[in-house]
């Protein structure tokens, strides 16, 4: 059988979600990753501040709040 593709990963380190290191909403991973964009999750706000960055220089920043990945 196939693997199928790892969707829940930082989008700046593709560090996957519930590895040693992931910060998660109030310190719990029942409760989701702390950060997140209209792109994905991010795993710190190391990578955060690295997303934000990156975007403001590319010109692709968003206006609006992103939803949460992990709500249905």
């Amino acid at each position: 059988m196939l693997a199928r593709p790892e969707t829940n990963f930082c989008v700046e380190c593709r560090r996957r979600y519930g590895d040693p290191g992931f910060w998660y909403y109030h310190g719990r991973i029942e409760d989701g990753p702390a950060y997140f964009c209209d792109e994905g999750i991010l795993c710190s706000p190391a990578c955060s501040m690295k997303q934000i960055e990156r975007r403001r220089a590319a010109g692709t920043y968003p206006h609006a709040p992103a939803r949460d990945p992990f709500e249905p």
